[in-house]
């Protein structure tokens, strides 16, 4: 409850309700973990979505959602439906691309070189 200083009087009141076995929706970064394969042989990664939104109790809720990208090749994508996220289910279309290494200008011009000889 929040008074006015000189009155005394009622200004504001927050009426809060207790969910915890009620799901709620919520917005959850993604936080990605480890090296992409595709980057080491010279690619470039790409996030495309930095969050998604999941339907979840509270109990469950976690700061960040982590998306391991070791096994990310050059011109693959994560997808939503590849997103593990135990306890959740993630409301966001299952075939939107999250991430994805791409090949960099001088790795297409290295391609082109040796194709061209």
């Amino acid at each position: 409850m929040q008074f006015d200083k000189v009155t005394d009087v009622l200004i504001h009141i927050d009426l809060l309700e207790l969910v915890e076995d009620k799901k709620i929706i919520a917005t959850i970064p993604l936080k990605y973990t480890g090296a992409a394969k595709g980057v080491k042989e010279g690619g470039r990664f790409v996030s495309k979505i930095k969050s998604v939104k999941v339907k979840t109790l509270p109990k469950h809720l976690a700061e960040t959602i982590e998306v391991p990208i070791d096994d990310l090749a050059i011109n693959e994508n994560i997808r939503i439906e590849d997103i593990k996220a135990p306890e959740m289910e993630i409301l966001n279309s299952p075939r939107i691309p999250v991430a994805s290494v791409v090949m960099t200008r001088q790795l297409k011009q290295e391609e082109a070189a040796a194709a061209k000889k």
